[in-house]
């Protein structure tokens, strides 16, 4: 374990600051992994503030690293910031520990596989050991995390409520099931107050991780994907809803089963994200699941040279070189498997499809194995897609190579030379018929964009016109009482007989547009006996103040008798 020069710390500038449960937990779980921990058991009580426990069977600390183990920028990851092109660790900036002793009291127990016994240390606020004594423990590192934010009372005061503190529960649960899902040979276990929230035994493969972390109910609908290429280097791997399933069986109303993996690496990217909540939204009807996210497995693997892990302390967010080339391939995966987005104009192309169309030209594809797991497409400089069958609803005596050539035409992923190149590798007959499928695409294609209103007319409030006389549509205009001064209003009453009423300003039971916009409270008029009586009570007020409400009351039924039929209506 060595100190990172100056010039490296320096370039990293990102300083690590716990400031949840969860930043603990993710850092302490990240080392053990990085230790080659194949069980890892987490204990928590009082939601963590009081104790966290990471307990793992990995490597260990070696005993002439245990003075430095807790002090910032001390790692045995990487030695200068040129190793984070080939970084194949979670963490890399040694500074988890020593974040972690500034909020709380540490202990770590750790043993390694040449040491006879394990030895406890405890650390105080900069890191360093202040005492230390042996212990029962087995092989492996176990850190103790207590009273966690006990000098700083205003971040723990975040936890005052019941409702914080199980939703700081449910982030973690859900970091160790991104943890699970990614290594399937892991076994993890969460106990909070000696009860087992949840756990996960070691299994073969990403499929029985999901299964064991999901449930059978969201797997059964989940389809095995893979995508490679060499230039540059991206593998995609993962489990995608089936085409035209339940929406309600393969999404949720949170982004808490959307797993996104990069290297391994569980992440948080916006732009991945919008191109599955699209493709996977366009297959249903409406907007019935717009507001979904879909429940799915994406691993994409790329060069550790072009991923830059070192943009936020918590490590969540990443910076790919190569992103356009990464959504390229992500959408070509989603369309092979959902189709092509339907109400997309294909004259305005995304990035990512101009990508695909220009790196295609080069490109020569075949078609191989069909069978009932998925349709292997290998091209002919090395790389080779792995994708689910298509959906029923498509055309059963076309054969697999029509429906893929005309899906990605439409897609604009080749051009008319690798069309051709395309069919070259498929029979006379098929090759014909997808020629003519594809011309008649493209024309209704065509046909279709001349309906389709563009963003840039929606913008300027020009898309939608007057069928008769051809100008655009005009917004709703909201009448208004013209306002009247009181020399207008004298010679409004003094030209006309009776008086007129705006129906806008005038007091009426029934609530209008006006009151809405002016936020006026709306009352129901009062009965001309409740009026008479409110009008009389003040005035009996003003002559007798000593008066009752019942020499009110009578006061009014008395001058209410005595009116004619005519004042009664007026």
């Amino acid at each position: 374990m060595n100190q990172l020069p100056r010039d490296t710390v320096r370039l990293l500038s990102s300083s690590q600051v716990i400031t949840s449960v969860l930043s603990v937990l993710k850092e302490l779980l990240e080392n053990s992994l990085d230790a080659g921990a194949s069980s890892i058991d987490v204990k928590l009580e009082n939601y963590g503030l009081d104790r966290i426990e990471v307990r793992d069977n990995g490597q260990g600390i070696k005993a002439a690293d245990t003075p430095v183990m807790a002090v910032r920028h001390y790692t045995s990851k990487i030695c200068c910031h040129d190793d984070l092109e080939r970084l194949e660790t979670y963490g890399f900036r040694g500074e988890a520990l020593g974040s972690i002793c500034a909020v709380a009291e540490v202990a770590v127990t750790t043993k390694t596989v040449e040491e006879d016994i394990s030895v406890q240390y405890m650390l105080n606020f900069t890191g360093e050991i202040v005492s230390q004594k042996p212990s029962h423990l087995g092989q492996g590192t176990t850190v103790s995390v207590l009273k966690l934010f006990k000098n700083l009372p205003v971040r723990r005061q975040f936890y005052s409520s019941s409702k914080k503190c199980k939703e700081e529960l449910k982030k973690v649960q859900d970091l160790l099931m991104a943890y699970a899902i990614i290594k399937p040979d892991l076994r993890i276990t969460l106990v909070h107050n000696k009860v087992v929230v949840w756990q996960k035994s070691k299994v073969a493969d990403h499929r029985s991780a999901l299964l064991a972390t999901l449930g059978p109910g969201a797997v059964a609908n989940l389809l095995p994907c893979h995508y490679h290429q060499e230039q540059p280097e991206i593998s995609l791997e993962g489990f995608f809803p089936k085409p035209g399933a339940d929406f309600s069986s393969t999404s949720s109303c949170s982004p808490d089963k959307t797993f996104l993996f990069v290297n391994n690496r569980p992440v948080h990217h916006k732009d991945v994200m919008k191109l599955l909540r699209q493709h996977y939204a366009a297959q249903y009807p409406g907007d019935s699941a717009s507001n979904r996210y879909p429940t799915l497995l994406l691993k994409m693997t790329v060069s550790p040279s072009s991923v830059d892990v070192n943009l936020t302390p918590d490590k969540t967010q990443v910076l790919l070189v190569n992103k356009e080339a990464v959504l390229t391939a992500v959408e070509a995966l989603l369309v092979s498997l959902y189709g092509f987005k339907p109400g997309s104009d294909p004259s305005a192309e995304s990035d990512a499809s101009r990508l695909v169309t220009e790196r295609s030209k080069d490109v020569d594809v075949g078609v191989a194995n069909h069978n009932d797991n998925g349709i292997t497409l290998s091209i002919a400089k090395g790389s080779d897609i792995s994708l689910p069958p298509r959906t029923s609803n498509s055309s059963s005596s076309s054969s697999v190579a029509d429906d893929w050539i005309v899906n990605q035409s439409s897609f604009s992923l080749y051009d008319d030379e690798t069309a051709q190149s395309c069919t070259k590798t498929i029979e006379t007959d098929s090759a014909n018929k997808s020629s003519e499928r594809l011309e008649d695409d493209v024309g209704s294609v065509t046909e279709t964009n001349k309906h389709q209103i563009s963003a840039e007319d929606w913008s300027r409030g020009t898309a939608l016109t007057d069928p008769v006389s051809g100008e655009p549509l005009q917004p709703v205009k909201i009448l208004q009482p013209s306002k009247l001064n009181h020399s207008d209003e004298l010679k409004s009453h003094s030209s006309s007989n009776k008086k007129m009423f705006n129906s806008i300003i005038e007091k009426r039971d029934a609530l209008t547009a006006y009151d809405l916009i002016s936020s006026r409270a709306i009352r129901a008029p009062l009965a001309s006996a409740t009026s008479l009586e409110k009008e009389a009570g003040a005035e009996v007020l003003r002559e007798e103040p000593a008066a009752g409400l019942q020499d009110v009351s009578v006061t009014a039924q008395e001058r209410w008798k005595n009116l004619r039929e005519d004042d009664h209506k007026k």
